[in-house]
């Protein structure tokens, strides 16, 4: 029948995906032949695909101090699931350090002067830069530069581990679970990524150096009575 036309759908198998989460855009050319005759040609089929960050396989939080509002060094290990290039970068997330049930009107930053302190990438000790990124909502970045520069590339399988210090603890026992990390490229297009690390601090601060005591300054000292203090 004139004007009809039959479908077809096609799959391609064994194409590589992209090592990073790239946004890509590009187009599928379709063409039929008889023989060696060019019949049809189709173009302008446009295809935007980004990978997922697919999530590594171990990650472990820990902190020097586990005291509530302490300034504390905490440490990150990741194990690699797929490759890192030699100029990608690591991307530290933090929740804001939060004390509304405080009555405090402004959310403030955990990380104030952050400062990386150790990378290691296989037993081996770069030397990492730090660029910190207040400017997410709900969320602060620390994005650790240079990591690999020395070592090369990083393989899958491989744990890395990076310290900030100078990150002030949550202001209560309460557990947080919004830390995070990722592994990059160059242009930030992150390739492992690793969220809802929690942190539970064990221990609080105490009063020290004082008692307390009372003198009535006016009223009745009567049993029951009504006095100022």
């Amino acid at each position: 029948m004139a004007g009809t036309y039959p479908t077809y759908a096609f799959k391609v198998n064994g194409i590589n995906n992209p090592p990073s989460a790239l946004t890509l855009t590009t187009e599928i050319a379709i063409s039929t032949y008889n023989g060696s005759s060019l019949l049809d040609k189709s173009t302008g089929c446009p295809i935007s695909y980004q990978p997922n960050p697919l999530a590594s396989t171990a990650a472990v939080l820990s902190v020097s101090d586990p005291s509530v509002g302490a300034y504390s060094a905490y440490t990150v290990k990741l194990i690699v699931e797929n490759e890192v290039p030699a100029d990608g970068n690591l991307v530290l997330t933090f929740p804001k350090w939060d004390d509304v049930s405080l009555g405090a009107l402004v959310v403030n930053s955990m990380v104030t002067a952050s400062i990386v302190t150790k990378c290691e990438i296989a037993s081996n000790s770069p030397s990492c830069s730090v660029e910190p990124d207040f400017t997410t909502s709900g969320l602060d970045k620390v994005i650790v530069k240079n990591a690999f520069t020395s070592t090369g590339k990083v393989s899958p399988g491989t744990e890395i581990s990076v310290t900030v210090r100078n990150v002030r603890n949550p202001p209560t026992l309460q557990p947080r679970s919004t830390f995070g990390i990722s592994t990059a490229d160059g242009a930030s297009n992150l390739i492992d990524s690793v969220s809802g690390l929690t942190l539970t601090l064990t221990s609080i601060g105490t009063f020290t150096g004082t008692t307390a005591s009372y003198t009535e300054l006016q009223g009745d000292t009567g049993m029951g009575q009504k006095g100022t203090y």
